[in-house]
Formats: structure tokens, sequence, C-alpha cells
């Protein structure tokens, strides 16, 4: 454990699909689930916000079978990326410190390395 175990994330999901997409935003209460990408696209984060205005991120990973881990990986560090955009967007942060962007990044990353070995059990 790193010092981004100490690093409170807002709920993020890691999806491979429309449908899953769609029961992500229903047991969230996030209304409508955001549209699934596909053809080329290897993934897509989108910000989701409930009637109180907090937030959740879901990543949509694009299933290839044709794709390697580091592929993958990549990938996740990318959508990780774009949620730390989201995150800083939403409390109006432009410079965050060197350390806090790296801790956070590692987090996400952390937790999307997370869901993404659970559903390839």
């Amino acid at each position: 454990m790193g010092l981004h175990s100490h690093i409170t994330l807002p709920p993020i999901a890691l999806v491979t699909s429309q449908r899953e997409s769609n029961r992500v935003a229903k047991r969230w209460g996030y209304g409508s689930a955001p549209f699934f990408p596909s053809g080329s696209v290897g993934g897509r984060c989108s910000q989701l916000t409930d009637a109180s205005g907090a937030f959740a991120y879901c990543v949509q990973l694009v299933p290839k079978e044709s794709r390697t881990s580091i592929d993958t990986a990549s990938i996740l560090v990318h959508e990780a990326a774009h949620i730390f955009q989201f995150m800083m967007d939403a409390v109006n942060e432009d410079k965050p410190g060197t350390e806090v962007e790296a801790y956070t990044l590692q987090a996400i990353s952390h937790k999307l390395f997370t869901l993404y070995s659970e559903t390839m059990q």
C-alpha cells in the first residue's frame, strides 16, 4: 500500500458494454447512462452528476480480443487522466501540486486496474 491508498476517490466504475453502463447509472441513481463508444475508440470516460451535484465516473472500455495487456493498461491510464481532469475542474483547481497530481493519478489508475482485474476473473 502506498500513499495513494489514503486518497478518497468518488465512485468509479469500469464497464465493457452499454448494458453494464446502464446498470451502473441506475444503481448509482445517475439517470441515463453515457453512450457506449464503438469502433476504433479504446475507451471513454464520462462524468455523471446526481441531483445533489455529486460526481461519479464511468470508464467505458471497448472490448477487443487483439488488445495486449500493455494496450489495456495505457488506455486505463489515459482514462484515469480524464477522471483527474474532471475532478480538478469540479473544484476549480487549475494548478494542482505535482505530488497531488501524481498520487491522485496513481490512486485512480490503481482503482481502474483493480476493477479491470475483477472483470477478468
